[in-house]
This record gives C-alpha cells, structure tokens and sequence, in this order.
C-alpha cells in the first residue's frame, strides 16, 4: 500500500511539472531538452508523454 502512494505521488508530481513547464516549452522559454532534464525522461518517453499530453487538452 505505501509503494502505491509513493507511485501515486510521483505520478501526480510529474503531471504537475507538466502542467507548468509544457507552456514555457512551447513557447520557446525553455527547450525540449531542458525540460526533459526537468521531468528526468529519456527523450522517446519524454515526447510520447507530450503527445498523449496535448492529444487530453
């Protein structure tokens, strides 16, 4: 049970980094790069994360 909230946390704590990073991402802020640095992501999840992101939106 405490590993399924600690996943539940992280989960909800990357969500968060997405939610305030995508917009500086995609208006040139910040790059691709520095943002999967951000969210600590290896560049194919990094943008199948982001496609499944802006497909919800």
């Amino acid at each position: 049970m405490q590993q399924n909230l600690q996943i539940h946390n992280y989960v909800l704590f990357v969500l968060i980094l997405i939610e305030e990073t995508h917009s500086k991402w995609k208006s040139g802020e910040i790059i691709a790069v520095m943002f999967m640095e951000i969210l600590e992501l290896k560049k194919n999840t990094f943008y199948k994360i982001m496609k499944e992101y802006e497909e919800e939106k």
